[in-house]
């Protein structure tokens, strides 16, 4: 609760984590609004602009949602190395 107040996010529930981005976006269980079971949102939340979006409607649904980010980091990796070897390989003048 301390780290929620000291950051600027709404008092909604629970903070999960933050984004890897250079911003201050968080990830929050949002207990405003409770499923039928009690379940709470997840809630992609910016402290410094105040607005958030739903990322889910529950946590096994946010679950479910994610992917392994190996197969992209190594797709940006091929697309980064890609110049540096063309140019290697360029016929010499």
């Amino acid at each position: 609760k301390h780290r929620i107040q000291e950051a600027g996010y709404p008092e909604i529930g629970i903070l999960v984590g933050w984004t890897p981005t250079a911003g201050h976006d968080a990830i929050m269980l949002d207990y405003t609004e409770c499923g039928n079971q009690g379940e709470p949102r997840l809630r992609l939340v910016d402290a410094q602009s105040g607005e958030s979006q739903i990322l889910a409607q529950t946590f096994d649904a946010f679950l479910g949602g994610l992917v392994d980010c190996r197969p992209y980091e190594e797709q940006r990796e091929r697309a980064r190395e890609r110049p540096i070897e063309e140019f290697r390989r360029r016929p010499k003048p």
